[in-house]
This record gives structure tokens, sequence and C-alpha cells, in this order.
């Protein structure tokens, strides 16, 4: 059964697990799962339907390296019972036993930071809760787990864009599935009369939105990534838009072949006093740090955090390690044994290294930043200054737009102001200014007897 929803806006939850979608069991942990991720889209069918697909089995993840030294299975479950204690911690339940990473596997790839011609050994660590990916990730670069300082990797990307990354998915494409299950609507008894029962829940899956169709699928469902080939470009997202660009150019009668536009001459443009006043604030922190790396690189030396930060180890040619990019579909087992036995899974204090007064360090200085980030730093600072600066030195032409502007705001105030006193001498009563003129006349009358009255000189 082909089913397609267009991505119009996704996001995600967790929930217990689905018997029918979800994996219910770690065989990495030996225990069962309480709270899996969903990820929720929302968007229309071919149809025309609004639909609200909810996708299982997708787990946040990110790589550490691995030294390559000792037992990986042996040092995997110390790293994940130490990173579960570590977030306990700094949640403030150090003495909860909830688990956060749900599996780790040794992985092989290139390195991202310098030139590697050989492929590298790393861990792949999946979680539960897609935000604790960020803790975990400032937790293993503190040193707070196994006293290293580990470098992670793509554990800044976030939950739903690493999700579309995997599965070739973009905003405003098709989702195309295999199979999917439909929630019953309880409303609407009679809605899904013509479906079979082996594509719908049980009752007990209950909706959670008011679209019109709601379905469930596996992230193993999805069909988009076997239209992955190699000559696709970087970014699938454009290669629609590029074939549209295409087609305008043979309707137009030109080549579809697009090359790239010759470069402009760019013409000299002297430098505004915002950007030298940067660029000199930049050469100021770059000499500053420049002499306290120069100072202090012997301490930095013999510290042992510096010496104990780990180094992935090469990939032997013969080596069958999965690639990094391989995507796990997360498929619940049934014959098979746990990877690491139940019994080596028991939490027990001696399995986890956890450096508590650093974690503590860590989450007080977080909260510090957090309560300050109210306020404007040293930066925020000096550029309003610039800025009022800027506007105290600022003359505007007259002949320019912003001075015509002035000046016909000013002419606007001279035109009201006028308009203003008109209107209040014909807002009083007619009776008022019939007396005003009735005691000016008399007035004038009085003088003029006056006048009448005195002897000629």
């Amino acid at each position: 059964m082909m089913f397609s929803v267009r991505l119009v806006l996704a996001d995600h939850y967790m929930s217990p697990p689905i018997h029918e979608l979800d994996v219910s069991y770690s065989e990495f942990r030996g225990t069962e799962v309480e709270q899996v991720p969903v990820i929720r889209i929302f968007g229309s069918t071919v149809t025309g339907k609004k639909t609200c697909l909810h996708v299982h089995g997708v787990f946040p993840y990110m790589y550490i390296p691995f030294e390559g030294s000792g037992a990986h299975d042996r040092l995997m479950y110390q790293i994940a019972s130490s990173l579960d204690k570590a977030l306990n911690i700094s949640l403030g339940k150090a003495n909860a036993t909830v688990q956060h990473v749900f599996k780790m596997t040794l992985v092989s790839g290139l390195p991202f930071y310098g030139f590697h011609t050989k492929e590298h050994q790393y861990f792949k660590i999946y979680f539960y809760n897609p935000l604790m990916v960020k803790k975990a990730a400032e937790l293993l670069q503190s040193g707070a787990i196994l006293n290293k300082i580990y470098q992670p990797h793509e554990a800044h990307l976030p939950y739903i864009l690493q999700f579309m990354i995997d599965y070739n998915l973009y905003g405003m494409n098709h989702v195309n599935l295999k199979n999917v299950k439909f929630r019953r609507d309880p409303e609407n008894p009679g809605s899904f009369e013509c479906l079979s029962e082996e594509i719908l829940l049980p009752e007990r899956v209950s909706r959670l939105s008011t679209c019109e169709t709601e379905a469930d699928a596996m992230a193993a469902d999805i069909i988009n990534r076997t239209a992955v080939s190699d000559q696709l470009a970087l970014n699938p997202g454009l290669a629609a838009i590029w074939e549209d660009e295409k087609q305008r150019r043979r309707e137009g009668g030109r080549t579809s072949q697009i090359t790239p536009q010759s470069s402009r001459e760019r013409p000299f443009a002297a430098s505004t006093d915002s950007a030298l006043f940067f660029k000199q604030k930049l050469h100021e922190k770059l000499l500053l740090l420049n002499s306290q790396l120069s100072n202090n690189s012997s301490t930095l030396l013999d510290t042992p955090e510096v010496t104990k930060t780990p180094y992935p180890a090469e990939t032997s040619e013969d080596s069958e390690l999965l690639e990094a990019s391989f995507v796990d579909l997360h498929i619940q087992s049934s014959g098979s044994s746990p990877f690491i036995r139940s019994g080596q899974m028991e939490q027990d204090d001696n399995a986890s290294f956890v450096d508590e007064d650093l974690v503590l360090s860590l989450l007080s200085s977080q909260r510090r930043a957090t309560h300050n980030s109210v306020w404007m730093d040293s930066q925020d600072e000096e550029l309003t200054a610039v800025l009022h600066n800027l506007e105290n030195i600022a003359d505007i032409d007259e002949d320019s737009i912003l001075g015509s502007q002035i000046c016909q705001e000013l002419q606007d105030e001279e035109i009201h102001g006028c308009d203003d006193e008109d209107m209040q001498d014909f807002s009083e009563p007619l009776d008022a200014v019939l007396d005003c003129y009735t005691d000016d006349y008399h007035q004038k009358e009085n003088v003029k007897r006056m006048k009448e009255r005195m002897p000629a000189k």
C-alpha cells in the first residue's frame, strides 16, 4: 500500500512504545523501553486530505571518538551508564536510575576536522529523548565522563533536521511510505469501513489531532532514501528547483545546461566607522588571546584533561564495521540474543565513572549564564555605543529621501497647527461670538462720542 504525505510541518513528542510500531526492548541495555520519541508530520495527501503522520523508530544520535584500545563493548557500557548517571545528576535526581542512552554501536567514518585519507573508529550513541543530546554533549566535552574530554560530532543537529537528512526529506516534498496504519476515529466510526483491519490500529491507540486522517508508520517504510544516488546534489531539496529552471530555459529556446555567471567587478568601497571599530576590537582580542596562549602553553600541556583527550583510531582494511552514515532502522528482533547479556548490564557504582563535582559546577555555571543572559554583555554595550555615536553625527541632506520626509513632517505640523487654531474659533458658541462683536461696536461708539464732546483746540 503506497501512501504519501506532503511535509509541511514536523515536530516530535515522547510516548510509551506501541507494540505494533516501536521497539519495546533495548538489547544493548537489557531493559524494557519506557519512552520513545515519535516524529509527527502535518501535511496533506495527494488527494488533498489533511493528515497527521506519526513516524516511529527514529532515535537521535551523535558520535564520539574511540581510541581503539581495550574492549570496545565494555567501554560502550561504561560510557552509557556514566552518561545516565551524569544526566540524572544534572537534572537534580542523583539517586535516579533513569536510562537516557538507548544503545551504542561502533562505526567507521572520516573525521570531520583536518585532512584524512583513511577512516577512523567512532562510537554512535543513540538517545531516547532528543532534549538530552545537547546536555550530554556538554558533559562529554567537560571531562565529567570517564575523566576524558570527548569531542562530539553531529550533536548540534536538531532532531527533526537529522531525521530529514537521513531519510532524504525536505520541506514541502512528499514522504512516500510502503506501509501505514490508520488510527480509528471514535466520532466517525464508519469512516474506515472500507479498509481492512490489518491496516487499522487498535482502539487503545487514540487520535492526537483534529486532522481528517491520522496514520502511523515506521521509519523503515520510508522509501525516499532509496532515491538517493551518487550523482545527486548535496541538497536534494534543490533538485526540483533546478529541474524547473531547466524546463523554463528549454521553453525559452535556450540551452538547459546552466553555467555559472562570470563574476562582476566589485568597486572600491570605503570602510565604515562601525567596520573599522569592530576590526580594531577583533585585533585587540586576538592579541590578548595570543598572549594568554603563549603564557599558559606549558600549563595547558601538563593538564591531565588535555593528555586524556581521545583520538579516533584508524579503521583497518579488513574491518567489517558499519559506515557512520548507515541508518539503523531499529526493528525489534525476536530471536537474536542481546549484544551484551543482561547479567553484564547490571547497574552498579563500579561501572560508571562520573566526576560529580564537575557536573554540579557545570550546572551552576549554566544557571548563572541563563540568569545573566537577560543583561547586555560587553559586545552588546559596544554595539549600542557605536549606534548612538552614528545617530549623533548623522547629517541628513535636505535633498535626500530622509531629508524630504523630515521637511514634509515639519510642514504638516505647521499646517495642522493653523488648522487647530481655526477649528478652535469655529468651535466657540455663536452667542459668544456675537457678544464679542457687540461689545467692540459699543466701545467704538463711546470713543466717538467722547471725541465729539471734547472742545476743539
